[in-house]
């Protein structure tokens, strides 16, 4: 009689953990609703609340309900998009291509950005001071956009050494976070915001 008890309390027990149990709900959002692609590199979302997707295929905004794509059509630089970067103080968005070239989305128009001697991967943007964006391209090192769009490429290997860059992000009193292959690098700009 005991061990049937305690069997039943057991079961209880049990079925009492079970209940407790949570379950969640997917939807999945691909190609056949609306993505130019199923396999997505970054997602964002922008000030006004839209969803940013990036693919090998082009960027996609979502609204909640329905997919708006783009392409070189567009006006990006290029289709396969890697990382997105929303500027909030700025209020544009900033996509990072996997050939070294990035777009800028000022809510109106696209606008490419082609970078000399840049032909891996962006991996990494963040925002700068002054209106200006910092980004880091795989195998060269890091790049910087004015707030004019104007270029300046920082690829020295004197200075940087050989390395794989990963990620960055501004850190304050003009200094930037640099991630690469072989850790975290502390890169200290100069008054003319050059590293």
């Amino acid at each position: 009689m005991m061990r049937y008890l305690l069997f039943i309390f057991v079961l209880v027990c049990f079925d009492f953990q079970l209940s407790l149990a949570q379950t969640f709900n997917f939807n999945t959002y691909d190609s056949s609703i609306g993505l130019p692609q199923n396999y997505v590199y970054s997602v964002q979302q922008d000030y006004n609340g839209f969803i940013w997707i990036a693919t090998a295929e082009g960027i996609s905004r979502y609204d909640g309900v329905h997919f708006k794509n783009y392409s070189e059509r567009d006006s990006l630089a290029e289709n396969f998009a890697r990382v997105i970067y929303v500027d909030q103080s700025q209020k544009h968005i900033v996509f990072g291509h996997n050939h070294g070239c990035l777009t800028v989305y000022d809510n109106k128009k696209f606008q490419r950005i082609l970078i000399d001697d840049a032909n891996a991967p962006i991996r990494g943007i963040c925002s700068g001071t002054n209106g200006s964006i910092w980004a880091v391209e795989q195998n060269n090192g890091l790049i910087s956009i004015g707030a004019d769009n104007k270029v300046v490429t920082f690829f020295d290997r004197k200075k940087f050494g050989r390395q794989i860059y990963t990620a960055v992000q501004s850190l304050p009193s003009n200094k930037l976070l640099v991630g690469t292959a072989d850790g975290l690098n502390i890169v200290e700009l100069s008054g003319t915001g050059e590293p």
